[in-house]
């Protein structure tokens, strides 16, 4: 199965990802209610008032350079996270067949620099659930993976011997306008950036969909 991932570098300038966030302002406040924590999601749509500005200044730069191409956005959203994102996909609850990509432009953290902080992608898939705890009563566990190696470092909301069932594809550190992109289908995470002394971090994230 083709479940692309990866991260491109130097995609926004400073000023481009400056203009960004002031149109991300006229989202309202959406705090996540499916994710424990202190994190919102202020979500928009292609029918939403800051869509052509998000499409000119954002996605026509995005299918410019990245392999996976947008033609369809299902939601976008401001991502303003206290608190790290436990393991999950994205593959159901956002309103389509779940088929499609994820694409996240890192804009800050509170303190900088935003190189602190990272999203990690794994090799695993689901489509019939979001969660990671659904996910291994079903699949077998692997003897040893890379995901053990670094499982101290993200959130402390799933065992540690889950590690056993997911290896890392794609360990991206955020870069301020950077592009990581993967496929709804895979697992990912944030790290838990709170051990690095971030209060607070934000992206542009886009869930498209490609059989609509």
């Amino acid at each position: 199965m083709d479940t692309p991932a990866g991260q491109i570098l130097n995609v926004f300038s400073a000023l481009e990802i400056e203009s960004i966030i002031k149109i991300l302002k006229h989202i309202p406040t959406q705090r996540n209610h499916n994710q424990s924590g202190d994190i919102f999601n202020n979500g928009f749509t292609e029918n939403d008032k800051i869509y052509p500005a998000i499409k000119k200044l954002v996605i026509q730069r995005i299918n410019q350079i990245c392999p996976v191409k947008i033609t369809k956005l299902t939601v976008g959203m401001q991502l303003i996270a206290r608190d790290p994102y436990s393991i999950h996909t994205d593959f159901l609850d956002k309103g389509d067949a779940g088929q499609g990509n994820a694409y996240l432009i890192p804009l800050y953290t509170v303190p900088e620099p935003v190189e602190k902080t990272f999203t990690v992608i794994f090799d695993q898939h689901s489509t019939s659930t979001n969660l990671l705890k659904d996910y291994v009563t079903t699949n077998p566990a692997m003897p040893a993976t890379n995901a053990q190696t670094i499982w101290h470092l993200l959130p402390p909301t799933d065992p540690e011997e889950y590690a056993k069932y997911l290896s890392v594809k794609v360990m991206a550190h955020w870069h301020a306008g950077s592009l990581i992109y993967w496929d709804r289908r895979l697992f990912h995470s944030s790290d838990d950036f709170r051990l690095n002394g971030v209060r607070e971090k934000s992206a542009l994230v886009l869930f498209t969909s490609s059989n609509e």
